[in-house]
């Protein structure tokens, strides 16, 4: 039997670009209060851009940064595969923490 070519995921010859995204918390917002109430609805987020079939943009991973001594959570990088930086921004504007005014950048 020949052997089939593995070409990837479909989206992967679409979306070419990857964007990475450092999002720092604010220093006067708790984890309590902004974090901890949307970790859900971010995880969430994350996983269904990734399951819209034909999206401009898409979620490839999104992990918590910790602070230098490990002790609590201080922003997220996120990489992002898109169509282009203005579809990145765009999926970017949905995300949960930012809109609940986590992020100071």
């Amino acid at each position: 039997h020949p052997a089939t070519e593995y070409t990837g995921p479909e989206w992967k010859k679409r979306l070419e670009n990857i964007y990475l995204v450092m999002c720092f918390d604010k220093k006067d917002e708790s984890f309590e209060n902004l974090r901890l109430p949307n970790m859900i609805e971010h995880v969430v987020w994350a996983r269904r851009s990734a399951r819209i079939p034909k999206a401009p943009s898409r979620v490839i991973f999104s992990r918590s940064m910790l602070s230098e001594d490990l002790s609590y959570t201080i922003g997220n990088l996120m990489g992002i595969a898109a169509e282009s930086l203005e579809e990145c921004k765009f999926l970017l504007k949905s995300e949960p923490y930012s809109r609940a005014g986590l992020f100071e950048s």
